[in-house]
């Protein structure tokens, strides 16, 4: 992914426990010009940006201490308006049915940690272009 595809005023939000994830992410994006990452560990604070149009894209740790990432991701979904928000949960948690859990509410990918700017980088233009995709409309709606 090359530094001219990144759109320089994306906002994004990282939410982990681990200040070093955090900022290894924060990096990442200041690298390709976007200036706009919002971090915390507190996925309450995120919450509210999103659901006033603030965020682009989410990086969110699966056990948070306050509300999860599974939460979060079950907040954001239940709008209409944000089911194409791209949320990318990294995390540790390998168990099938954490997997599931994100799955069956629309998380847009799933990273196990250890987490590699390499990783984000490959996965990055993936998912800008689902939030840019086109609402399928429902043909019982027309």
């Amino acid at each position: 992914m090359s530094i001219e595809t990144v759109p320089k005023d994306l906002r994004v939000a990282v939410i982990d426990e681990d200040l070093m994830v955090r900022v290894m992410i924060k990096r990442m994006f200041n690298k390709f010009g976007v200036t706009a990452v919002t971090e915390t560990n507190d996925a309450g604070r995120i919450l509210k940006k999103i659901e006033n149009g603030l965020i682009d894209i989410v990086f969110t740790e699966m056990n948070l201490p306050k509300m999860s990432g599974l939460d979060l991701l079950r907040s954001v979904r239940s709008y209409e308006n944000l089911k194409k928000l791209p949320i990318i949960i990294c995390t540790r948690e390998t168990t099938e049915g954490a997997v599931r859990d994100a799955m069956k509410h629309g998380v847009t990918d799933y990273i196990i940690k250890p987490l590699t700017q390499r990783t984000i980088e490959s996965k990055l233009k993936g998912w800008l272009a689902s939030a840019k995709a086109p609402v399928e409309e429902d043909p019982f709606l027309r």
